[in-house]
């Protein structure tokens, strides 16, 4: 999964659903953009939702100045970002995207393809 901004909503929806179902072995990785760390939605709620079904990192796109405990990414999602964070393509692999356009259409729908997922391996919200 990525997100930006508010783009978390649909994402926290699924990352719910998914981890109340004890039977459900469905792993969950998301790339979560912001501009700064004020900006993250539900950041606590979703630092407490991690477990070994579901992990989350963060990326600032406009902070310049981190706390040294920041453990997470800073800059504007990439293809090295994207690669380290979520699985790669195949075919149990399904990546989600929702955001703002400049996120979804411009920079990840490009990097995506150019990884070699397919548009039927791709969702957008």
């Amino acid at each position: 999964m990525i997100a930006g901004g508010s783009g978390i909503t649909p994402m926290l929806q699924l990352i719910r659903e998914v981890l109340k179902r004890d039977d459900d072995e469905t792993q969950m990785s998301l790339l979560f953009s912001n501009k700064t760390d004020k900006d993250i939605l539900c950041g606590k709620m979703l630092a407490e939702m991690c477990c070994p079904k579901f992990s989350i990192c963060h990326t600032l796109t406009q902070q310049l100045q981190l706390s040294s405990d920041w453990k997470h990414e800073n800059g504007r999602v990439d293809q090295p970002m994207i690669e380290k964070h979520l699985p790669a393509p195949g075919p149990d692999t399904v990546i989600l995207l929702c955001g703002p356009p400049g996120l979804v259409k411009q920079c990840c729908l490009p990097i995506l393809k150019d990884m070699g997922f397919t548009d039927d391996r791709i969702l957008v919200f």
